[in-house]
């Protein structure tokens, strides 16, 4: 089962700007436990998303920890990690020029299931600029990417 909330424009962090919004859930019979170990290990998220040329991170994964993203077919990004919590949650941040955008991967066990809720905010002063450029296909992605997630899960992609 997925559900997709749709995008929107809101009053950002500061009531001044425009934000986007876009988050995703997908329940699956995978438990935390076996999810948690691929999502993560940051450095192999190129298994998991196809749109990512290569990670490269130096040190375990924490709150503040700075490493590099490299999407294909556009520059390097810059990201830091701002909550992790093994096994239930993830999120970076990438500043970008005029904006900052904040990803997010959350886990919940319900019952012998697991929710996976997946999101991405855009917020400051070029929110639709970057809306435009990546927000609308990043999310367009975000079910292929857990249908990737579950896949490595189980042990794909060797």
């Amino acid at each position: 089962m997925n559900r997709l909330k749709r995008n929107y424009f809101y009053k950002g962090h500061d009531h001044s700007e425009a934000a986007w919004h876009f988050s995703f859930q997908y329940q699956t019979d995978l438990p935390v436990e076996t999810i948690w170990p691929v999502l993560g290990r940051i450095q192999d998220w190129p298994k998991v998303d196809n749109r990512v040329a290569y990670v490269r991170i130096n040190e375990a994964p924490a709150v503040g920890v700075v490493f590099s993203l490299k999407p294909f077919k556009t520059p390097e990004l810059k990201m830091q990690i701002v909550k992790f919590d093994p096994p239930f949650l993830y999120s970076d941040l990438c500043r970008l020029p005029g904006a900052q955008v904040y990803f997010s991967h959350q886990l919940s066990k319900t019952g012998k299931e697991t929710l996976i809720r997946a999101s991405i905010e855009i917020d400051g002063p070029l929110t639709k600029f970057w809306v435009a450029v990546f927000g609308d296909k990043f999310a367009a992605g975000l079910h292929e990417q857990t249908e990737r997630l579950l896949i490595v899960a189980r042990g794909g992609f060797e």
